[in-house]
């Protein structure tokens, strides 16, 4: 078996097999490719129940140790029989967290081999898992340095899927007045949250302003918050247009 994480940003990365090695750490949005040299029984490792095939449970999890002591998640398995290599079959199983995977820690992929049976009845025999480090949480701010439109949206991005926004984990001050806001998920980016004032349409009043996030109320969606640190990023309401963005990243 050959076993792969697939980073957004650093692209495949190997964990056993030829090319294996010491990987960096991969982001908490990074999946885990296994690929096999038989087809596999789909019966064991995809939900077969409806009129299509959905990703299996119980097929792989991943371990990891937490300030509460060892802690898991099921991963669910996309399996795609149709991949061929050295003109033979390489079947392979994608594994994805529900959410994203746990970020800052040193995982460990366990496999269910009982699960892992090719199409003669034959179970899987080689390793069962491989242990990657995953990147930290973190937040970036991309804020203009200059003037910006009284309709700007800032966008806080995170590097982990965030649980629900709490009350107080965002603030928006003008100098030092507090200003009423909502926090929105990006329609196509569940790790970005949209920040804007209070109201349908109400834009930002002119002049200089503060976002500022409280990091021991933002955490992702396994309870880990952010490093602690200062969170402040300073934008300017009272320009026309839109220009290039510099990123702002917090501690």
């Amino acid at each position: 078996m050959a076993l792969e994480i697939l980073d957004p940003a650093l692209g495949v990365i190997p964990l056993l097999g030829a090319d294996a090695g010491s990987p960096a750490a991969v982001s908490p949005l990074a999946s885990i490719r296994a690929t096999f040299d038989q087809l596999l029984d789909p019966t064991q490792v995809q939900d077969l129940s409806g009129a299509a095939p959905q990703p299996g449970r119980g097929v792989a999890k991943l371990v990891w140790q937490s300030a509460s002591g060892t802690s898991e998640v099921a991963l669910l398995a996309d399996y795609n029989p149709s991949k061929r290599q050295n003109f033979g079959p390489a079947p392979t199983l994608t594994f994805v967290a529900p959410s994203s995977l746990p970020a800052g820690v040193r995982a460990t992929l366990v496999l269910s081999r009982e699960r892992i049976i090719d199409k003669q009845g034959r179970a899987y025999e080689g390793a069962s898992g491989a242990s990657f480090d995953t990147q930290p949480f973190t937040a970036t701010v991309a804020l203009p340095q200059n003037a910006l439109p009284f309709t700007f949206t800032p966008r806080i991005a995170f590097s982990s899927l965030p649980a629900a926004a709490p009350a107080a984990a965002v603030s928006v001050f003008a100098g030092d007045a507090p200003v009423p806001i909502e926090v929105a998920i990006e329609a196509n980016a569940r790790t970005v949250w949209l920040i804007s004032p209070l109201g349908e349409g109400v834009p930002w009043a002119r002049g200089p302003h503060r976002l500022v996030l409280a990091p021991d109320r933002i955490t992702d969606t396994f309870g880990t918050p952010l490093p602690a640190g200062t969170y402040e990023f300073p934008f300017v309401i009272g320009g026309g247009v839109d220009a290039g963005a510099a990123d702002a990243s917090a501690p």
